[in-house]
């Protein structure tokens, strides 16, 4: 999967370590729907790493995304987003979503 790719170019698995070309397989798998690939989008904006602006914002937008798909640990970096004293407040609500249902089961 295109995810899977992502990530061996994120760790340099069997491939030079390369974030841009992770980023770019991520954003093929999240527009088929993959929440983890959202998900990895929200962190690197998030982090300002592989060549995104540092962006709370624009990663709070890919948490939501990928939490809307089912992905726990974009629920999760939206929950801390909600926290006091976080850095930034995300205004969103986190989606509520039966943490144990699988998202291909709704």
């Amino acid at each position: 999967s295109q995810f899977l790719v992502g990530n061996r170019y994120n760790q340099g698995e069997g491939v030079i370590q390369d974030e841009t070309e992770a980023i770019r397989y991520w954003r093929m798998a999240s527009i088929q729907g993959h929440g983890p690939a959202e998900c990895m989008l929200g962190k690197f904006a998030n982090r300002g790493w592989g060549g995104f602006e540092q962006s709370q914002a624009k990663a709070g937008e890919h948490y939501e995304v990928a939490a809307e798909r089912g992905d726990e640990d974009a629920m999760d970096a939206l929950a801390k987003f909600k926290k006091p004293g976080y850095l930034f407040t995300y205004t969103r609500d986190v989606p509520k979503v039966n943490r144990k249902k699988k998202a291909h089961d709704s």
